[in-house]
């Protein structure tokens, strides 16, 4: 009796810990999921036009809900994985950010590329509804300085 009980127990626990990996497997292909189908689409994508030598944003189109602000500091993150933007707080209509590699951003980027990831990821946040402007929070460097920004501060790239 007690081996059988033994076993029915082993059974059991093996089981559960069987379901235990799927679920984990299952949660790791929604987060991947989610990623791909979200995230990693910036609404808003700059580029340097080598003829017209200015910067250029265009608008994408994102399939599905609109993304929320977590999601939207993820995007950046996965198109801009040295500068590893972290999200603060909101007040009223401003997103307050941290940048924690401010020495990628502001020195080895260039002008065009700090510029480029600053527009970018200002009209990303500023394409949730709600929010006006973005705070950055980082160590100024000889091409990227922190401040607000809104998206009339890139009235001058092609959009």
């Amino acid at each position: 009796m007690k081996k059988w009980i033994f076993c029915v127990v082993t059974i059991i626990v093996f089981s559960a810990c069987q379901r235990g990996e799927d679920n984990v497997a299952n949660t790791a292909e929604g987060i991947d999921t989610l990623l791909k189908e979200h995230t990693l689409e910036l609404p808003y994508n700059a580029s340097y036009n080598e003829t017209t030598q200015k910067i250029e944003l265009n608008q994408t189109v994102i399939q599905g809900n609109h993304l929320n602000v977590e999601e939207m500091v993820t995007a950046i993150n996965t198109k801009y994985p040295k500068i590893a933007l972290k999200f603060l707080s909101r007040k009223r209509d401003i997103i307050y950010v941290k940048i924690a590699n401010a020495e990628y951003l502001g020195e080895q980027m260039g002008s065009s590329g700090s510029m480029i990831f600053l527009a970018e990821a200002t009209f990303a946040l500023t394409e949730i509804e709600g929010i006006k402007a973005v705070n950055f929070n980082f160590q100024e460097g000889d091409h990227a300085a922190p401040g607000t920004y809104t998206r009339n501060d890139f009235n001058k790239l092609n959009l």
